[in-house]
């Protein structure tokens, strides 16, 4: 779970940055599990969410950027950082297998395939005098 060791490791940022990446995440969490409970048939909250998302995203590395300008050894800056880019990775893996789906017309060609499939057994079946 890379938002737990990230919610962990957010407190070996140096003041004030802990706090604010704290608030951050806490808020990047309740949006990602808020979008897990949206039906994805409802596309414009879907977006919205995600927009939202971005921006709380790009807010967590801007302070983690500033973090590590003012501390930048890599035990207390550097895990935080390397957490946070397991967390965005993480994100764009689900988006990628979200939008990952056989598309309508070839779930249509198949079933038309389908249909013309019977049809043309059951007409030579008809015409054979004889059940298939």
């Amino acid at each position: 779970m890379p938002s737990v060791r990230l919610c962990l490791r957010a407190e070996l940022l140096p003041a004030p940055y802990d706090s604010m990446a704290t608030e951050l995440l806490q808020e990047y969490i309740y949006l990602r599990i808020s979008i897990s409970t949206v039906d994805l048939t409802r596309m414009d909250e879907r977006k919205q969410i995600n927009k939202t998302t971005n921006e709380i995203q790009n807010k967590i590395w801007n302070v983690a950027m500033l973090a590590a300008d003012k501390d930048p050894r890599p035990v207390t800056t550097g895990y935080f950082i390397s957490s946070l880019n397991e967390v965005i990775d993480a994100r764009g893996e689900r988006n990628a297998i979200l939008k990952r789906h056989v598309p309508e017309v070839i779930l249509f060609l198949l079933f038309m395939v389908f249909i013309t499939t019977g049809a043309i057994m059951g007409y030579s079946a008809g015409l054979g005098m004889k059940r298939a």
